[in-house]
């Protein structure tokens, strides 16, 4: 059998599909079906088709794939050693919490994706995802500081964010499918379709004490800044 190939397209999303004869291997853009998809769920949806038919171990599938999809490959580190506790209604209960040794570290760089399909209590109870403030690790008082670093190994483009706030929320858009009104381009917005990096003080901090304060008294003035800087190619080195 000859190498076939053939393109598919779905809203904004362009894939060409190369199989050929082999042991049952499967990359997209040049990445390991594990690495590209870390959810299982999405690992199995790419695999039932050569499962249905008895083949899965049979050939070697190669994709590329552009546009669309979700944000679940693009790694993302940030410079915290801990967490705000969440409960259901994701509000912070009061505890700060370390991120050592949980799915919320990402004090080296991984993969938004990675350390979601874990059944961990607080990415389930956010909807399957990250919505969760964590505590920088900056001296209260300084001047701006590195607090988060994003890459897309796909484009190339990565974002670093400095910051003189205490706190930064990660959001992984877990609940951006129910968003009445189209995306970009009138493309239907799904699961994780994007993300973001909010800096601020923390939520709910008048319910919290123990929390760096948020009131602003009468004649008082408040200045808080942030910095995103981007880069392209390796000038900020690789993440």
């Amino acid at each position: 059998m000859e190498v076939v190939n053939t393109v598919g397209r779905r809203k904004a999303a362009v894939a060409r599909v190369y199989v050929k004869p082999g042991n049952g291997k499967i990359t997209i853009n040049h990445k390991e079906l594990e690495v590209y998809f870390p959810l299982n769920i999405l690992q199995y949806e790419v695999k039932q088709p050569l499962m249905v038919t008895d083949t899965l171990g049979s050939y070697d599938v190669e994709i590329n794939l552009d546009g669309g999809g979700n944000v679940l490959g693009q790694k993302l580190r940030i410079y915290a050693s801990n967490y705000l506790e969440g409960n259901n209604e994701t509000c912070p209960t009061g505890k700060i919490l370390p991120v050592d040794g949980t799915p919320m570290d990402f004090r080296t760089g991984k993969p938004l994706g990675r350390d979601l399909d874990t059944g961990f209590y607080q990415t389930t109870m956010a909807g399957g995802g990250f919505d969760h403030c964590y505590v920088l690790d900056r001296p209260r008082g300084a001047s701006q500081s590195l607090c988060a670093w994003a890459s897309s190994d796909k484009t190339g483009i990565s974002m670093k964010m400095y910051t003189t706030q205490p706190g930064i929320q990660l959001y992984t858009g877990n609940f951006l499918q129910n968003c009445p009104s189209p995306g970009k381009g009138g493309v239907p917005l799904e699961k994780y379709g994007g993300f973001a990096l909010e800096t601020q003080h923390f939520p709910c901090s008048p319910s919290h004490p123990e929390f760096p304060t948020t009131v602003l008294r009468a004649g008082k003035v408040f200045r808080a800044n942030t910095t995103l800087r981007f880069f392209t190619g390796r000038q900020c080195g690789r993440l």
